[in-house]
């Protein structure tokens, strides 16, 4: 297996933006909620110019991608982490999760807060992330996804 890392440049927004809305669906959510779901976290240009996000290939193939921001409370957060479902399950999300890892360490955080998916908060918690908060979502009054913290250990 052939694992490469790239930055995402405006020519890869498509293939970034299929692998989101593949990612999200993967979890079984309707059509009306994924939609909304794009509108309100797809990845824009705009976005594309102001982050770094990191494409992760697997032997050339595209299987996810992550990056991080500076939050509205000035926190590092891991604002986006996609695995292609073609990958779930397959030890892969771990490996994307270690390289997530290295690239804060390389900014020289060595903890990050996340928004997890319901769907997704026990792969985070299996990597070692502790819950939190909740916080309000903005696509659904009703649903409070967790918020994690991570530490790597140095």
């Amino acid at each position: 297996m052939q694992i490469s890392i790239k930055d995402a440049t405006l020519n890869d927004l498509n293939e970034v933006n299929s692998i989101l809305r593949i990612s999200k669906s993967y979890w079984a959510y309707n059509k009306e909620f994924i939609d909304i779901f794009m509108e309100n976290f797809g990845i824009t240009p705009e976005y594309l110019e102001n982050h770094i996000i990191k494409l992760f290939y697997i032997d050339g193939r595209l299987a996810g991608f992550y990056n991080f921001e500076i939050n509205a409370d000035n926190l590092f957060e891991l604002a986006n982490f996609f695995l292609h479902p073609d990958f779930i399950g397959k030890g892969i999300g771990k490996v994307l999760w270690d390289s997530c890892c290295q690239t804060a360490i390389e900014k020289g955080k060595y903890e990050f807060i996340l928004w997890s998916d319901p769907n997704a908060e026990s792969f985070y918690l299996k990597m070692g992330c502790e819950k939190i908060g909740v916080r309000q979502s903005p696509m659904m009054p009703d649903r409070y996804p967790t918020i994690l913290k991570f530490k790597i250990k140095q």
